[in-house]
């Protein structure tokens, strides 16, 4: 698992407020440096969007965790993306299509998010 303090730094994208404040915890009791957007829209908005980890539902109102997949990577955005979905394997499979490097289903568990991070980041035995 991560050290309790690191420079990495998350983007969470969740429109679900209950979810954002699930993830936050476990970033923060990691020692992880996030920002919340309740919508791609916001993400892509912002201008002081700093890369790192992207973690990001898939099904979001307007702009799905798809389409926005889709459009970073097309602008050559390289930032790892764990995709979040109750949508099951086939919706997750698109995503790993379309450039997410890993994928967990909803319900998650703090663990499974950290094993993500881990695995995203190269630290674990199954690297990425």
């Amino acid at each position: 698992m991560l050290e309790t303090t690191t420079n990495i730094q998350a983007s969470i994208i969740e429109d679900d407020a209950a979810i954002r404040k699930l993830l936050s915890r476990i970033l923060d009791q990691a020692g992880i440096r996030y920002r919340e957007f309740g919508s791609a829209e916001e993400y892509l908005n912002d201008n002081g969007s700093e890369g790192g980890i992207i973690i990001l539902d898939l099904q979001l109102p307007g702009i799905s965790g798809l389409n926005f997949l889709s459009k970073i990577r097309n602008r050559g955005d390289k930032n790892p993306v764990i995709v979040l979905t109750g949508g099951g394997i086939p919706a997750a499979m698109d995503a790993i299509r379309l450039g997410a490097v890993r994928y967990i289903g909803k319900p998650f568990t703090k663990n499974g998010l950290m094993s993500a991070i881990d695995d995203v980041l190269g630290n674990s035995p199954r690297g990425i």
